[in-house]
């Protein structure tokens, strides 16, 4: 495996976290609360996973104020 090939990896499993937290996100305020828990676990899981633990915990916050701040922006532009 080469650098570029470790660097790539590396940032797909620093960044699952917050992709995990994103669709958790989405599925827990979509009212499908059984998704959304297991999204929720497994991004939690991912967290745990990441070596620099804030590192994952960041991309976890980041990706679920990225989906609420879809919702607040959906919600605003619906009269």
């Amino acid at each position: 495996m080469n650098e570029a090939t470790f660097l790539l990896l590396r940032l797909f499993i620093w960044g699952l976290p917050g992709i995990l937290a994103f669709l958790a996100v989405r599925a827990l305020l979509g009212r499908r609360a059984r998704v959304g828990l297991g999204l929720l676990i497994a991004s939690l899981v991912f967290t745990a996973m990441v070596k620099p633990w804030v590192l994952g915990l960041i991309s976890l916050g980041i990706g679920a104020l990225i989906a609420l701040g879809a919702l607040w922006a959906r919600l605003e532009r619906t009269p």
